[in-house]
């Protein structure tokens, strides 16, 4: 029954791709022109007439009501009249709302209420006195699962009974069975190991197609069902060169490549330098300039060393470096000192400690012996600072020290293990 609807009636519409399926159904005849693709299509923005009561429950079309309070013929928007007939049964104008809102909320009793929530499966848990009209909050407790919460009759006549049930309803009906995701696994040639099924977030255990263990969600199976280990191939497949590539590079950059096959860019790989040494690196490392020790040295020298180096020190005449025993040349003399005497002291003989090359005629005074490893000998620590007991630099001092000097102190150390032999420089 329609109620108060003013009829008959005609509205009219404009069709759109929601409601033209709708009103063809209905019987009605839709305007129709040919296109350029020679196609039977609805023009945009045309327009028809229809009954009112065939109309979209959403329509937003005004129709002409009658208040079922005072009589009045007023326009109001069509869903909003359908939303007021499902809810009240009724329909009033705005001069009226109030009047019926009071009449709407005293038509249930507490009996009814009671009646009500039954048989919707709720306890209603408030008293008698307690008990307003029917757009008040009801306290209540569910018969099936025991929740409890607030509900007003009107909503519970709408079908929204307990909330925590209608959730599990929603769940339920969204659920997939074990039988299904079982399915699922073995179409992508997975194995499912798990025996239960809960939800889509919940982790399961499989064996890939791959032939891995792995554990994942249902949501992350239908996203992408490979596994990391397969994600990992997949991704290294994708960025993988092929031989003839890496061949090629090897070949731009002058080098040739002693390999038949290419695995990965973190294999070593045998291949003749640009410089013609033989040697072995993993393809990462030669894309990014590296190459054999020969030419690694070779670039260091011509670009690590005095100024080119990011650490010189532009402020510094030769002079202070000279001074300061701060260059190149006199780093060189230092280590091959260490390596003619086998990095041991020669005083003491001890090995794996703290190193000084010693001058036996001094630096300062002898610019022509500086760089002369004839110059030189290897002491310890111990044997050579200042800082300890007997030790060279402690007796004769830091300045103006002699062959002679090193000689007398040498002989009179009673650890000196070539002690009786000839000191030869």
């Amino acid at each position: 029954m329609i109620y108060m609807l003013i009829l008959p009636q005609e509205v009219e519409i404009r069709l759109s791709g929601n409601n033209q399926k709708h009103f063809e159904s209905k019987g009605y005849i839709i305007p129709k022109e040919k296109n350029k693709s020679d196609l039977f299509t609805t023009p945009i923005g045309t327009k028809i007439k229809v009954n009112v009561l065939d109309l979209l429950e959403s329509s937003s079309i005004d129709v002409n009501v009658q208040c079922d309070y005072c009589g009045k013929i007023y326009n109001k928007k069509y869903y909003n009249y359908t939303i007021d007939i499902n809810k009240n049964k009724k329909d009033c104008c705005k001069d009226c709302k109030g009047k019926a809102i009071s009449k709407s909320t005293l038509k249930y009793s507490y009996e009814d209420a009671v009646d009500i929530f039954i048989n919707n499966n709720m306890k209603v848990l408030i008293n008698k006195e307690d008990y307003k009209n029917a757009s008040q909050l009801i306290n209540y407790k569910c018969i099936i699962c025991g929740h409890k919460s607030r509900v007003s009759i009107s909503h519970v006549l709408l079908g929204r009974g307990c909330k925590k049930c209608k959730r599990k309803e929603l769940t339920d009906k969204q659920r997939h069975s074990f039988e299904y995701v079982n399915k699922c696994f073995e179409d992508k040639g997975c194995i499912l190991l798990s025996k239960e099924y809960i939800n889509s977030i919940s982790p399961l255990e499989y064996i890939c197609h791959c032939g891995n263990y792995n554990i994942t969600s249902f949501s992350s199976f239908q996203n992408s069902y490979f596994c990391k280990h397969c994600i990992r191939e997949i991704i290294g497949n994708n960025r993988r060169l092929n031989f003839t590539d890496v061949k090629n590079f090897y070949e731009e950059q002058e080098c040739e490549l002693l390999e038949n096959h290419y695995i990965n860019n973190s294999t070593k790989m045998k291949y003749r330098c640009s410089c013609g040494t033989v040697d072995y690196k993993d393809f990462s490392h030669f894309q990014r300039g590296q190459r054999c020790d020969e030419c690694l040295h070779k670039f260091r020298v011509e670009n690590n060393t005095k100024e080119k180096h990011p650490q010189w020190n532009h402020n510094l005449t030769d002079e202070e470096r000279i001074l300061k025993r701060n260059y190149s040349e006199y780093r060189g003399w230092v280590q091959k000192i260490y390596q003619r005497d086998n990095y041991t002291c020669q005083c003491c003989g001890k090995r794996g400690i703290t190193l000084n090359a010693h001058h036996i005629e001094n630096y300062a005074d002898n610019p022509d012996l500086r760089l002369d490893i004839n110059n030189g000998i290897t002491l310890c620590e111990e044997c050579h600072s200042n800082k300890y007991e007997n030790s060279f630099h402690r007796i004769y001092g830091t300045h103006n020290n002699t062959k002679e000097q090193f000689i007398k102190w040498l002989n009179s150390k009673d650890n000196y293990f070539k002690k009786g032999g000839d000191f030869i420089v």
